[in-house]
């Protein structure tokens, strides 16, 4: 029954994303974290939606939360670490802008 839930829901996370419905993107998100709690996708598209709603708060809890998983697909750690960039630019937060920029010039993805 949850995997049906989750299973659901984590296909409409991407097309709704695409379709700019950020609230239901978060709806969705959170519908899945309640459940599986350490799923990445659901978070990386839960900050990501409320950066373009410019919670910058959560979206920053968010993408850090991404960020410090354990075993994160290096496609996901380069979006979040792009997103966190994106939010402290947005935000005027230069110095953690640089911050973040640096540490993606850092990561070893092949």
């Amino acid at each position: 029954m949850v995997e049906k839930i989750v299973g659901n829901a984590m296909k409409q996370l991407r097309p709704e994303f695409d379709k700019e419905n950020y609230d239901k993107v978060i709806e969705l998100s959170n519908k899945i974290l309640n459940y599986q709690s350490n799923n990445t996708v659901a978070l990386f598209f839960r900050a990501s939606s409320r950066l373009r709603k410019k919670l910058y708060t959560e979206s920053e809890t968010d993408f850090k939360e991404v960020i410090n998983c354990p075993e994160l697909d290096k496609n996901l750690l380069l979006n979040s670490y792009r997103g966190l960039a994106t939010l402290y630019e947005e935000s005027d937060d230069f110095d953690n802008y640089l911050i973040t920029m640096k540490s993606i010039l850092e990561l070893k993805i092949k």
